[in-house]
């Protein structure tokens, strides 16, 4: 496990970070390739969503909403548990690669039985420079065949994962990539697994959901930078439609678990 998830990057921070570092996924895609591990794993922009305490660890886990798949949530769930979860997103620390975010998925994973492979992204990575960015994250299509989008709701420290036609566009000035899936062709190229969508230089953070009403609509505003709600660009749920359900499930099933 990784013990200082909290000095990870934010996701702006991250993909600043990445950008002059093209070369190293280009690197990696070339290593999936080579050892044809495009289906175990794919690279991974490393950043964080929420600070943890010391008794939680960051676990992804699908939650089942009527008429929409897959619904995805992240959040902060006890560390005792640690042997309940799956290691699901793994950086390279200190010349070792170790997870940390884990999954409820029942799909385990053995870095162990990929040594050849995993030896030579640690050499890229740490060569490179490229710690605490890039990093790997096992079973890359396991979720979704189709590139999913990210948004947070920060009173519940929770992070949503739709498909991308779910998410309402306002206030998004940037999808930022966060997962990438190596081709399965003759060539080292790949493809975007999940997005994170980039508001004012953060995460797309919801507020108010399912509380404020204006003219039969439930009206959901995005956090600013300052950490208050930014009107000017309000996203608009019908009651009853997809996202409205979506949010109304994970507002009530982390509630409760809390």
């Amino acid at each position: 496990m990784f013990a200082a998830y909290n000095t990870l990057p934010t996701v702006d921070v991250a993909d600043e970070r990445a950008e002059s570092l093209l070369s190293v996924r280009q690197k990696l895609y070339s290593l999936l390739h080579q050892y044809q591990l495009q289906n175990v794993f794919g690279v991974r922009l490393v950043h964080k969503h929420f600070d943890m305490l010391e008794d939680e660890l960051p676990v992804f886990s699908h939650i089942p909403v009527a008429g929409v798949a897959p619904v995805i949530i992240m959040g902060p769930l006890p560390s005792s548990n640690v042997n309940q979860y799956t290691p699901k997103n793994f950086l390279v620390h200190d010349g070792n690669l170790v997870p940390y975010e884990f999954s409820t998925s029942t799909s385990g994973i053995d870095i162990a039985e990929y040594k050849p492979f995993i030896d030579q992204v640690i050499k890229v990575i740490t060569e490179e420079k490229a710690n605490h960015i890039f990093g790997l994250v096992a079973f890359p299509d396991e979720d979704s065949d189709d590139a999913l989008s990210e948004f947070e709701l920060p009173e519940l420290r929770t992070t949503v994962m739709v498909p991308q036609s779910l998410l309402p566009s306002a206030g998004v000035t940037k999808e930022i990539p966060t997962n990438w899936k190596a081709s399965c062709g003759s060539g080292p190229t790949a493809s975007v697994a999940a997005y994170c969508g980039s508001r004012s230089g953060q995460h797309v953070r919801v507020k108010g959901y399912c509380q404020t009403r204006t003219s039969g609509h439930t009206v959901v505003s995005p956090i600013g930078p300052e950490g208050t709600p930014s009107y000017d660009s309000e996203m608009t749920f019908k009651p009853g439609s997809a996202i409205a359900r979506v949010v109304f499930e994970v507002q009530s099933r982390v509630a409760v678990a809390a």
